[in-house]
């Protein structure tokens, strides 16, 4: 059984995707082999890490996040901060990465990441996400964890896509060399 945990936290289960659930609610099949489900879950916590850098650049819940106060952003473009929510320095959006851990895979900031100043690049992406008692929430894991599930049979299709395309390539060039 493999998950993927899509947490700034790395708290397992928590928003986490149980993988084989995922599968058997796409495919309909209640067998799916363990082989399929670690491609799958490889390729999946790769494709969240890009989906989540993505939804950073693309600022891609601006209208749904709290913007910042005018004094916040005046001050950051004072000190040459970028102005862009959940990037300052684009150190916690650099970090982002998938990582093969122990029953499946963790999706989020390095949690050894530093800033310059010593802040924790994980402390940080807690606070976006979840907010503070000076800082509005401004969740970015959890809306992509969520449309991953809802999304559940089209990540797969576009999963064994790829796959079948990779394979047809290799028997592509394997034909070729006889």
């Amino acid at each position: 059984m493999f998950y993927i945990y899509i947490d700034p936290t790395e708290d397992k289960f928590a928003p986490g995707i149980k993988l084989s659930r995922l599968l058997v609610e796409a495919t309909g099949s209640s067998r799916v082999p363990d082989k399929l489900q670690q491609e799958f879950a490889s390729w999946l916590a790769d494709t969240m890490a890009e989906m989540l850098v993505d939804y950073i650049n693309l600022q891609h819940y601006l209208g749904r996040w709290t913007p910042l106060s005018p004094a916040y952003k005046e001050w950051k473009e004072s000190v040459g901060l970028s102005t862009d929510i959940w990037i300052a320095t684009g150190t916690l959006r650099d970090s982002i990465r998938s990582k093969k851990i122990s029953g499946g895979y963790s999706v989020g900031p390095d949690p050894h990441a530093e800033y310059e100043n010593g802040v924790s690049v994980l402390d940080v992406a807690r606070w976006m996400e979840f907010g503070t008692s000076r800082m509005p929430a401004r969740p970015l894991f959890g809306p992509v964890t969520d449309n991953i599930r809802k999304h559940s049979r089209a990540f797969l299709k576009r999963f064994l896509a790829e796959k079948t395309w990779t394979y047809y390539k290799m028997m592509e060039r394997a034909l070729k060399e006889l």
